[in-house]
């Protein structure tokens, strides 16, 4: 049953590329590399649930609530720093959500969830190495498409500080696998 998780940026996919192209957006969420190549690394991540942890749904569901609390955070910090382009309006406008938005607003959610119940979870295979690594990509590949692509500066990003937390948590979790 978890393994049909891997299907999550899929259906994220389709449903963000049917709303874009009836909103004439396609332009714009083709310019969204975290979604369009990033993401990707979600499939196999969430297809390992269930060959790498002892998942909980109860802790899944109490994660919702904390990643709730973050993706609202990041999502006013985003609103408030929008500067108005056609690219910044594509989640976020004046009014807030897009229907782009709330799209990528719900799989956020859910995505942050499944990766902080992965992480405090008890690894059973080696399989979890490929799931700190596949973070580990994700982090590090919208690291590099802000800071050379998008050209911003990192610091600058309101969630710099959870993707350093991230990187420490991921690179944590691989040693002590090694080591315990």
């Amino acid at each position: 049953m978890l393994e049909y998780l891997a299907l999550l940026p899929l259906v994220h996919f389709v449903i963000i590329l049917i709303i874009s192209k009836i909103n004439r957006n396609i332009d714009l969420l083709f310019n969204i590399y975290a979604i369009i190549y990033l993401d990707w690394l979600f499939v196999p991540f969430n297809y390992l649930i269930s060959l790498s942890v002892d998942f909980s749904w109860s802790v899944f569901f109490i994660l919702i609530i904390i990643s709730s609390i973050i993706t609202i955070f990041l999502h006013k910090k985003w609103h408030t720093h929008n500067d108005g382009s056609r690219q910044s309006n594509y989640l976020i406008d004046k009014r807030g959500l897009t229907s782009e938005g709330w799209t990528h607003f719900i799989f956020m959610i859910t995505q942050a969830s499944l990766v902080l119940t992965v992480l405090i979870s008890t690894p059973r295979s080696l399989n979890y190495i490929y799931m700190m690594l596949c973070l580990l990509a994700y982090i590090i590949g919208y690291l590099l498409i802000v800071k050379f692509v998008r050209k911003v500066k990192l610091n600058s990003k309101a969630e710099m500080p959870f993707l350093v937390i991230g990187i420490i948590v991921a690179l944590t979790r691989i040693i002590l696998y090694f080591l315990i």
